[in-house]
């Protein structure tokens, strides 16, 4: 039991505080929907390109970036 106490300690330091934390969560809600709108425009942006492709007649191209 003594050694889950210390546990504690070493991962939130000499003690929680809880408006560190909030900052914290906030930080990380932010970072997440970021990289979240980053992928979602990246995935767009590959999608318009195979559309693109496949309209072009390139198939065996537009495979190649699917895959």
């Amino acid at each position: 039991m003594k050694k889950v106490f210390n546990l504690g300690f070493s991962l939130f330091g000499k003690g929680f505080k809880p408006s560190k934390c909030k900052t914290m969560a906030k930080l990380v809600t932010a970072r997440i929907k970021l990289l979240r709108n980053k992928r979602e425009v990246v995935v767009r942006q590959m999608r318009r390109d195979v559309a693109l492709l496949l309209q072009s007649g390139q198939d065996s191209t537009a495979r190649i970036r699917v895959c």
